[in-house]
């Protein structure tokens, strides 16, 4: 995948203008996660943030004795 269709499929990143593509696309990149990799953890100071292009991400939290879960998933271009 191209940068350019990671700008279309990305809802946030799609509406931004061509001097914004430019600017993004100029410290942005992609990375394939394998499954069960982790991508960051709880607490861990973040300098970035990430959108989902393809796939499934999990999200999880452990509150005590209950974990906290929430699954996202991203089916096609643009959904």
């Amino acid at each position: 995948m191209t940068m350019d269709e990671a700008f279309e499929i990305s809802n946030i990143l799609r509406c931004a203008s061509p001097a914004s593509r430019t600017e993004i696309a100029s410290f942005a990149y992609m990375k394939r996660y394998e499954k069960g990799q982790h991508v960051f953890y709880d607490r861990e100071d973040l300098t970035c943030f990430y959108i989902l292009l393809e796939g499934m991400v999990s999200l999880y939290k452990l509150s005590g004795r209950t974990p906290v879960f929430s699954s996202f998933r991203r089916t096609g271009c643009g959904m």
